[in-house]
């Protein structure tokens, strides 16, 4: 580690810029190169992934490709976020910002995931049923999907809250007694 500070040190006295300019754009740099790659790899496993009968990995490989890219481009960021100094050692966003920024970036691309993921399988029941000739009430498969996606948002909607400092106790307690409210 001490290698890498010191060689960041001589090439940012060496270019005129301060060690953290260059070791943001160092970090904003990989995480470019890591995403071009990403892409690349991606599309390659397309084409496999298509030209396999198995519908469900077309289903999980889809959902999967740009929440791949956020999580990439949010960690390198975030990353990055952390060593910018505002005046000496102070940073300018706190850490305890950054890192619940990074939290809810990775909920949001897990939350896109899952809904991608429940659409694709709605796409694949259906056509699966066509294929097979078989009757199958796609109003029910919507409907379900759309319960499922709603439940997904509204649990990573608490999550979100809850890492945040929020009390969501008296939430979810009102929303079991309302719900006991509706069943009954």
């Amino acid at each position: 580690m001490d290698l890498i500070t010191s060689w960041v040190e001589s090439v940012a006295a060496l270019v005129g810029l301060r060690p953290w300019a260059l070791t943001v754009f160092l970090i904003i740099l990989v995480a470019l190169l890591i995403d071009f790659i990403q892409r690349k790899l991606m599309k390659r496993l397309e084409t496999l992934v298509t030209n396999s009968t198995n519908l469900w990995d077309d289903a999980i490989f889809r959902a999967g490709v740009r929440p791949l890219s956020l999580l990439i481009w949010l960690i390198g960021i975030t990353l990055a976020a952390q060593i910018i100094p505002v005046q000496g050692d102070s940073q300018l966003l706190g850490t305890n910002v950054v890192v619940n920024i990074r939290q809810i970036g990775i909920l949001v691309a897990i939350a896109w995931f899952l809904v991608a993921l429940v659409k694709n399988t709605e796409g694949n029941i259906i056509e699966s049923a066509r294929r097979d000739n078989r009757d199958i009430d796609q109003t029910t498969v919507h409907a379900l999907g759309r319960v499922l996606r709603i439940a997904i948002v509204v649990t990573v909607i608490l999550i979100a809250l809850d890492n945040l400092g929020f009390s969501i106790s008296g939430l979810m307690a009102a929303g079991g007694i309302g719900g006991l409210a509706i069943g009954l």
